[in-house]
Formats: structure tokens, C-alpha cells, sequence
């Protein structure tokens, strides 16, 4: 299971540096004793995609197993940031600059904000522009529809203008492969219904998982499984 990591204090947790310091609050104990009178053994731990993906996007994870013996040997999998792995598993996608699609494309160009978008968010880049040689902030639901709140931007190089990440880019910056295929078109003439579709896919993949973390948490449980 999944969800944001304010679910691991809420209701009066404690969340450390030090795992020895961790105690959950009252919402994931009660989850916790749920699914163990359903007869599994759960353990618990919030785990960051950017080991995996180039975005900081820490998430809570439960990994339940019917077998206590399994449980027992269970391992998070915890690799080093930029490691190998990580490339591999995000299809060589370490950084910002990395994932960008080409200049003159049809979604680059859709991507553009607007001389009245800009002007909005102008005086208030501090903390929203993308960092092309790092990671990519949390992409959210609403990254598209919340543009004048707290969304990330690309920015030009002279900074008289910006635009959002593509569809494809922010399917990258979730680390799924490019093989995946992104609904719809990003420019208007090709009609309505692909124009929605690929608009909505803005904020369903701000609710995805990152396939790459959730493959090396469900190696780790296969791996416990049948050891």
C-alpha cells in the first residue's frame, strides 16, 4: 500500500532522522491492526523516489505479508541516490535536463505559459524553477491546474518567459518507461476529445506511483517470500 508520508504521524506521531526515533501516530496503527486482524504482518517505512527517478517525491509504504516468517525477512530496500540501479530502473533519467523533450516539438510548444500566466508568476519564481541538473519537486495532481499556486516551471535561459513540463516529461519524472504510451494530443485542432485527454492526463500521473520504487519494494517482499 501507498499514500503521502503525513499518514505516518497523523494522529500524534513522531517522524526522525533516526528510525529509532519514529512513532506512528494514531491513523496508521489503527490501518496497522486492521490489516493485521485481516491476518497480515505489516511493516512500515516512507521511502523517497529520487533514488529511483529524478523527483523528490517520499511516500508511505506498507508491505503486508500473510507468512510471519516472510516478515521476519523482510529488508527495505534502501539504495544510494544516483546509484546504478536507479538509472536503470528510470530508463537512464537522473536530472531535470535529462528527461526534457526537444525544443519545437508540438507538446513543448503546448507547454508554453502564456504572456498573462507569466506575468502572474513572474514575481514569485523563488523555489519553482525547474533545477535542470538536479530533481524535480513532488509533481502533484493539480500541477497543471494549479499553475499560479505552486507550480514548478522551466524557464528560459534570458528568464522572459516559461512553460510546464510536457505530459511525456512528467510520466518521466515519475520514472515510468517511455514505452508507456500518454493519451491524446496536445494541440487543440486535432479536436476536443484528444485535446481532454491529454490535459487529464496532467492529473492522473500527479496521482501515479513511481513504477521504479514500487518494482524495488515488490522485489524485496518476493525476495523475503521465497528465500
Amino acid at each position: 500500500l501507498e499514500n503521502v508520508p503525513s499518514l505516518y504521524t497523523l494522529g500524534g506521531g513522531q517522524f526522525d532522522a533516526d528510525p529509532t526515533r519514529r512513532a506512528p501516530g494514531a491513523a496508521l496503527r489503527a490501518i496497522v491492526d486492521d490489516l493485521a486482524s485481516c491476518g497480515y504482518t505489516v511493516a512500515a517505512r516512507i521511502l523517497g523516489a529520487h533514488a529511483y527517478c529524478p523527483q523528490r517525491r517520499d511516500r508511505l509504504f506498507l508491505a503486508g505479508f500473510r507468512d510471519p516468517r516472510a516478515a521476519a525477512r523482510f529488508v527495505w530496500p534502501e539504495p544510494a541516490v544516483g546509484a546504478a540501479q536507479g538509472a536503470e530502473a528510470a530508463g537512464g533519467y537522473l536530472t531535470v535536463r535529462s528527461l526534457l523533450e526537444p525544443e519545437g516539438s508540438d507538446a513543448v510548444a503546448a507547454a508554453a505559459l502564456s504572456a498573462e500566466q507569466w506575468a502572474k508568476v513572474a514575481p514569485k519564481l523563488k523555489g519553482r524553477v525547474a533545477e535542470l541538473d538536479g530533481t524535480a519537486r513532488t509533481l502533484m495532481s493539480t500541477y497543471r491546474s494549479g499553475w499560479h499556486q505552486h507550480s514548478e516551471f522551466i524557464v528560459r535561459p534570458d528568464g522572459a518567459g516559461g512553460r510546464f513540463y510536457t505530459t511525456r516529461e512528467c510520466a518521466r519524472i515519475m520514472g515510468f518507461p517511455d514505452s508507456f504510451v500518454v493519451p491524446g494530443h496536445p494541440d487543440r485542432s486535432r479536436g476536443p476529445q484528444p485535446y481532454m485527454e491529454y490535459q487529464s492526463f496532467y492529473h492522473m500521473i500527479g496521482n501515479a506511483v513511481c513504477p521504479p520504487v514500487v518494482r524495488a519494494v515488490a522485489a524485496a517482499m518476493l525476495d523475503a517470500t521465497e528465500s
